[in-house]
Order: structure tokens, then sequence, then C-alpha cells
């Protein structure tokens, strides 16, 4: 027998009903059904909306019982959106139904600003990472627009706000350097300039800067003159 869900609390089953007529979350629901679980970002690149568009669809589908978030990966975490289940069961209290709405459905999902910021986080992280390991290009300071485009396959509206999220989370991101620039230290005998550790790393001396500014905080490493220090534990 397929996977069945119930829904019976009438919050969630007005949300369905809402989905059900709405045609973006009905085509994402037949995407999710046809391809497996995919991420915000890969869903609106398929559907060619920007992404807080997409993960207000999502939101409204995750209210309704329709949809639930799987999550996997160590270093970079994966959140996948998937079907609950391809039947569904659901309960109408017409006395209950028709009566006004709460402000919020039961065990509605986070704000959607949160979960945007979440898959802006993620797709910055991909850029950086994709971009470090081409070896024709290297991270600037400021990424340019087209070339976020065209490194993650999205559309420009969404790669102006990795843009903007990369602008402004610039310290916050650099941490995804500190295990890779510690590495390089080490192999160097504990100390290599700013220009070095950012050849090696593919990356703007900038964001060496940032980093080791923040291991610094942390008495790992100390920069004098354009020298990197490690510091001993």
């Amino acid at each position: 027998m397929a996977e069945r869900v119930r829904i019976d609390d009438q919050g969630r089953v007005r949300w369905l009903i809402d989905a059900l007529c709405s045609g973006p979350k009905l085509q994402i629901l037949k995407m999710l059904l046809a391809e497996g679980p995919l991420t915000a970002s890969e869903i609106s690149r398929r559907l060619g909306i920007k992404l807080s568009t997409t993960l207000n669809h999502l939101e409204g589908l995750l209210a309704a019982g329709l949809l639930k978030v799987e999550v996997s990966g160590k270093n970079r975490i994966i959140k996948k959106y998937a079907v609950t289940a391809p039947q569904v069961e659901a309960v109408i209290d017409l006395k209950a139904l028709l009566l006004p709405p709460p402000c919020v459905p039961a065990a509605a999902p986070a704000p959607q600003a949160a979960g945007v910021d979440a898959e802006l986080e993620a797709l910055a992280l991909e850029y950086i990472n994709a971009k470090r390991r081409n070896k024709r290009a290297k991270l600037q300071i400021r990424p340019k627009v087209r070339d976020i485009a065209s490194t993650l396959g999205v559309d420009i509206d969404t790669a102006i706000e990795v843009a903007r999220y990369i602008n402004t989370h610039q310290r916050k991101l650099a941490k995804v350097l500190t295990e890779d620039i510690l590495k390089a230290l080490q192999e160097r005998g504990g100390r290599a300039s700013v220009r070095e550790l950012a050849d090696s790393l593919r990356v703007h001396p900038y964001w060496v800067v940032l980093c080791v500014s923040e291991l610094g905080r942390e008495g790992r490493a100390e920069l004098r003159e354009g020298l990197v220090t490690l510091l001993s534990d």
C-alpha cells in the first residue's frame, strides 16, 4: 500500500485547499513527485521564479502538511524539500473550516526571512567554493552578479540577492576559509605572507585578512606587516 498521511487539523486543511488552488504550488508538487527531493534554489531555477517567491510557496505547502524537509551534510547543511506522502487524506469539518481562520496555522514554519537567509547563505558558500575550485579565476572582493548567475546557474534576480548577501556578510562567510588557512600555515612552518595564503586558497588577499582577523580574536593566528603567524595553543 502506498504511503498515506491523514490531515484532520482544520487549519492545515484550509492551507491544503489554498495550496491546491495555486498554480505555482501545484507545479512544485508535480516536480517533487516526478523528480524527488530538491533544494529551494533548484526548484527556483526550474520554475524560473525568484528564490524568495519559491520559499513563500514552499512555506505554504509545509504549513498544509504536503511537504517535509530533509536535511543532510556535515560541513555544509543541505536542505531539500520532499512530498510528505503520495496519498493525502483530508478530513473536512465544514463548521470548523468556515470559522474565521487563526492568524497562524498550526505548526507553521519559520518566518520567510529566515528561510531566505539560509538559502542565500547556502548559495553564497556554493559560489565561494566553486570559485576556489576554478583554476582560471579566484574569489574577488565583490563578485559580479553575472558571474554568480553563470557559476551557480541561477537567474539574475537570485544572483543579485546572492551578491547582496555576500557583500553584507563577508566576515561570516570568510570563516569557511579558516581551516584551509590554518592547514596552509602548518605546511609552511607556521608562517606565510598574505599573498602566499591568498594564492594557495585562490581568493583575493582581502578574504585572507578578513579571516585572519577573526583567528586573531580567537588567539590562533596574528597578522603583522603582511605576515601571518600561527600561534601555539
